[in-house]
């Protein structure tokens, strides 16, 4: 982010950023811990004057979409001389880095 000058400046060193944080440190873990009070009503109580929206929770979930398929086009895209100094004891292996599910590929069969 830049200033007027055009000079980057640190986000966290803003005015905004200092407001947000004095407000948010007067919450009490109370509040934090209390079921009955949401996340919504938090924001609403600490930035009310800011004309704050909240929007519907949306559940998250954990999930990759990693398959044969798709790692085996990915390592298609590479030169053949980036494939070859992949292989590994004679297969092409890869380690999805979000599910942590291995793959090993023949390498002719991106011959």
């Amino acid at each position: 982010q830049a200033n007027d000058n055009g000079d980057e400046t640190n986000p966290l060193e803003t005015e905004d950023w200092r407001e947000a944080e004095a407000r948010l440190m007067t919450l009490t873990a109370e509040e934090l811990l209390r079921e009955d009070i949401t996340a919504g009503h938090l924001l609403l109580r600490l930035f009310h004057g800011h004309s704050v929206r909240v929007f519907d929770t949306i559940p998250m979930e954990a999930f990759c979409r990693c398959s044969d398929e798709r790692i085996q086009t990915m390592l298609a895209q590479f030169p053949e001389d980036d494939r070859a100094h992949m292989i590994h004891e004679g297969k092409v292996g890869v380690t999805c880095e979000f599910c942590s599910r291995h793959y090993q590929f023949e390498p002719s069969i991106f011959a």
